[in-house]
């Protein structure tokens, strides 16, 4: 990984320590995950207003859409999300 990158792990809930490392999202300045339909969300935290879905199995991200501030019509900056320690591995 780079300054430029993140990476999709899991941790394990009883320790700080990464239990496994998915692979890299290929977008930089994530900082908040969620879960939600079915879907791993990440939200930038780099003035794009950038929303990136996550494959579970690979850490692979693909732009979903990019968000505005409703009340400056300039791109959102996100600071965290909700976040589900549940999220099921699907998948081969």
């Amino acid at each position: 990984l780079t300054a430029n990158d993140n990476a999709l792990v899991t941790f394990a809930p009883a320790t700080p320590n990464t239990v496994q490392s998915i692979g890299p999202t290929g977008h930089p300045a994530l900082f908040g995950v969620a879960y939600a339909a079915g879907k791993v969300l990440a939200f930038s935290h780099d003035g794009t207003g950038n929303i990136i879905t996550i494959d579970r199995m690979s850490g692979s991200g693909t732009l979903l859409t990019s968000a505005m501030d409703p009340t400056t019509n300039a791109p959102a900056v996100f600071a965290g999300a909700g976040t589900n320690p549940l999220v099921p591995k699907t998948g081969p």
